[in-house]
């Protein structure tokens, strides 16, 4: 029997919702103040903000496939254990890099609210709720890039810079508990398995003509080995664009660096 979800499993993942304006908008008020304390040009006290959008939208990527593959619980979990740490990092900076770090880690982080909020909602209210549960999220999504530039703002005039981070490390060990302790798993019995054989028998059907070897759970459905390669690719990829944008951003930043330097 399926599990009906509460008013607390809703209000969680309105909750999780705010992720994303807490890493990336509640960030905007604090860019003059870390460019004053760190003696930044403007291009790297913006590239400071450019870089968590950048590894938010590269970590979407990654949580939909990991979350397909071990739950989705664990791999949320995981994500806000990701942007606790990278918080905390960005609260105790007390040099450029270590703050880019901090602020990479913690958009890595915020990208599981992105991807996995709305999958979450959509396997525990069915098609018959599902409409009405983005309704409530749509507004969450909404009043966060409203309140959290003021919110940061506040903090920054009455508490410094590092009180924003602060008040990030504070939101999401709470969020953690909270998702800890009313999200249960929804992930459908059986998913990852039906995805891997669908995959698998497409891959069949499109080139039937090439050589082929047994492999796996479906020994009476030879996959040929050129699609094996193919599909394990695909679960990769997600981390392979993942390391290849890291590449991209370190490049960026070294050359930012140099640029300031000279």
């Amino acid at each position: 029997m399926k599990r009906i979800p509460g008013p607390l499993f809703g209000l969680c993942l309105g909750v999780i919702a705010f992720l994303g304006p807490l890493a990336i908008h509640i960030y905007m008020p604090v860019i003059p103040a870390v460019k004053a304390a760190f003696g930044l040009s403007d291009a790297l006290a913006q590239a400071t903000f450019s870089i968590a959008v950048l590894g938010m939208g590269v970590a979407t990527l990654a949580y939909g496939s990991l979350s397909d593959r071990h739950g989705r619980r664990p791999v949320l979990l995981s994500g806000l254990c990701l942007f606790l740490l990278g918080s905390v990092l960005s609260a105790v900076a007390v040099n450029v890099p270590m703050l880019v770090a901090g602020r990479v880690v913690q958009a890595l982080g915020a990208g599981c609210g992105i991807t996995l909020v709305r999958t979450i909602a959509r396997d525990a209210y069915g098609a018959e709720r599902l409409v009405k549960a983005i309704a409530y999220l749509t507004m969450f999504y909404t009043v966060g890039p409203m309140i959290s530039p003021v919110v940061g703002g506040l903090l920054v005039d009455t508490l410094g810079w590092r009180a924003v981070f602060g008040f990030a490390v504070a939101a999401a060990a709470a969020i953690t508990a909270g998702v800890y302790l009313v999200i249960y798993e929804t992930r459908p019995p059986g998913e990852a398995d039906e995805a891997f054989a669908e995959f698998r028998l497409t891959a069949v059907r499109q080139q039937p003509d090439q050589e082929v070897v047994p492999s796996g759970p479906l020994d009476d459905e030879p996959v040929c080995a050129r699609r094996r390669f193919l599909f394990h690719a695909h679960l990769h990829y997600p981390l392979a664009s993942m390391r290849a944008s890291a590449s991209s951003v370190h490049a960026m930043i070294s050359s930012a660096f140099t640029s300031s330097g000279g």
